[in-house]
């Protein structure tokens, strides 16, 4: 399970379209589109199917968050700062969606960590730096995605071994050296199925954690 958000919905404009066509001149063609439109616009609001948004003042932080229930996708967003980042980290709903973050600096990081949801996701970072990973640790949540990092170093490792909740996702790591592997190895329960390579030290040093996922070759290979 990688808490992945769903596919997209269809924009406004199509689920208009597709929408079910009313008696003719039951209350005015028009006038039932209006109110078609104002249903879906808050429907969507209050499911934070927001992935259309491409920029934000905290402002508009604010607003959205004080709107939305659940979950929050924000996949659109490129770039933020440190204000939107606090408005967001507001958020009461469950899961906070933030895939199309490509990099964040320690101010960002720092306020997305204070979200008191479920899953926090950013599998679109590539890479992280420590003060990040120190930053993003103090996640409170049950789920820290960060599957889209291609390759850490020791010290990052470090700081995301102090990761408390349940799972950390790193499966877009492809390899990982035997300094890495003895930091992960001190997680509560981590996915690394992505893993392409492992030599016998990393391996066993792995498998010394029984909830850290690994891909089934390695799973089933013996030491």
């Amino acid at each position: 399970m990688h808490d992945d958000p769903p596919e997209e919905e269809d924009d406004l404009s199509d689920m208009l379209d597709d929408a079910p066509t009313p008696p003719p001149n039951m209350y005015g063609d028009e006038r039932m589109r209006t109110i078609l439109s104002c249903f879906l616009v808050l429907a969507m609001s209050v499911l934070g199917c927001s992935r259309e948004i491409k920029s934000l003042t905290a402002e508009q932080a604010a607003e959205l968050v004080g709107k939305s229930r659940g979950a929050l996708y924000l996949d659109g967003l490129k770039l933020i700062d440190k204000d939107v980042a606090q408005e967001l980290g507001e958020f009461e709903g469950t899961y906070l969606y933030l895939g199309g973050l490509t990099s964040i600096d320690k101010d960002v990081a720092r306020e997305l960590a204070k979200f008191h949801g479920v899953t926090l996701y950013l599998a679109g970072l590539k890479s992280i730096d420590k003060d990040v990973a120190r930053e993003l640790a103090k996640f409170r949540g049950t789920t820290l995605n960060l599957r889209g990092l291609t390759s850490i170093d020791k010290d990052v490792a470090q700081e995301l071994a102090k990761f408390h909740g349940v799972t950390l996702y790193l499966e877009g790591l492809k390899s990982i050296d035997k300094d890495v592997a003895q930091e992960l190895a001190k997680l509560k329960s981590l996915s690394l199925s992505g893993l392409t390579s492992i030599n016998k030290d990393v391996l066993k040093i792995l498998k010394s954690n029984p909830k850290i996922g690994l891909p089934k070759k390695y799973r089933d290979k013996k030491d």
